[in-house]
């Protein structure tokens, strides 16, 4: 599944290529939710593929549990971006301990947490994500794994109460 923004943000040839290679794979079915600029150029070039659906974007009320409905979740940025900002979507599927396979640079705050508790490519490659893909598909432990090192991550860094405590933190620093 990949849900979120579909602009130039989105190494939208990796997602296209990759998905292509999967095209008679009927064990697995693609799922894209989002708007943008690209949306229409995914359509045109998915058209046809029994195993692809196009969605627009889920209202929030519906948001976790639609993120529940996929075994693997991919984040495919364009590495230009990687480093700017983390993924919207990147906390709520780990939160819903859902493996993810993200493109991410090494070093990155999107890479760290990949490496921690996702599978991170380094490269915008349609084979690297295929073959990210498969090994997860092969291996339920190793899926189950890292959705639960997902969540942990999440409760562990990203808590209400974690959070303010640290902002609190950060502000005392300031002042003092």
């Amino acid at each position: 599944m990949y849900s979120g923004t579909l602009n130039e943000k989105l190494s939208y040839n990796t997602l296209i290529k990759t998905i292509l290679e999967f095209k008679n794979k009927k064990n697995i079915i693609w799922i894209i939710s989002g708007e943008g600029p690209i949306k229409k150029l995914l359509i045109e070039k998915l058209s046809g593929l029994n195993n692809v659906i196009i969605l627009p974007f889920q209202s929030k009320d519906k948001l976790a549990l639609w993120l529940h409905l996929a075994d693997i979740h991919v984040i495919p940025q364009k590495l230009s971006v990687s480093n700017l900002v983390l993924p919207s979507k990147l906390l709520a599927i780990l939160s819903c301990c859902k493996p993810v396979i993200g493109i991410a640079k090494n070093g990155s705050d999107f890479g760290n947490i990949l490496d921690i508790c996702g599978i991170k490519l380094d490269k915008e490659d349609p084979e690297l994500l295929s073959n990210a893909i498969n090994k997860l598909l092969k291996n339920n432990k190793l899926r189950l794994r890292l959705g639960i090192k997902g969540r942990d991550y999440v409760m562990k860094n990203f808590e209400k109460e974690i959070v303010l405590d640290k902002l609190y933190k950060k502000i005392k620093e300031l002042i003092i």
